[in-house]
């Protein structure tokens, strides 16, 4: 019977852990998508130098 206690004392003590890692995880999830929304847009995108190539090429 003691046995039989200590397995499910270490499953419990076991879904105790999955939970906390979990809920860590949905925090950090949430402050990286905060501090992603809050920087907003970086701007328009800069033209590369393959196309600044090509628009010169076309001049």
């Amino acid at each position: 019977m003691k046995n039989q206690t200590s397995t499910v004392s270490t499953l419990n003590a076991g879904y105790h852990l999955a939970f906390g890692v979990g809920a860590g995880l949905l925090v950090t999830a949430v402050i990286v998508g905060f501090i992603m929304l809050r920087s907003g847009p970086a701007g328009p995108p800069q033209p590369t130098q393959v196309e600044e190539a090509a628009n010169a090429a076309q001049s």
